[in-house]
């Protein structure tokens, strides 16, 4: 179980620390790379909600 753990938090710091690096230089202020996260962010969430959803109406019907 630790391993997992510790892989999880391995892989949140390099994608989070690649991330940072990527953008660092491209000329985004703070606000505009914010407003990109989210949107990112809350597109794939609303993408898993719906294909979770649409999992249930199927095996419902």
């Amino acid at each position: 179980m630790r391993t997992w753990l510790t892989r999880g938090r391995f892989l949140r710091l390099w994608v989070s620390t690649g991330v940072m690096l990527q953008l660092g230089g491209c000329g985004l202020s703070d606000q505009q790379l914010t407003g990109i996260l989210s949107s990112v962010i809350t597109t794939g969430l609303s993408q898993l909600v719906n294909t979770f959803i649409a999992g249930l109406a199927g095996a419902g019907a």
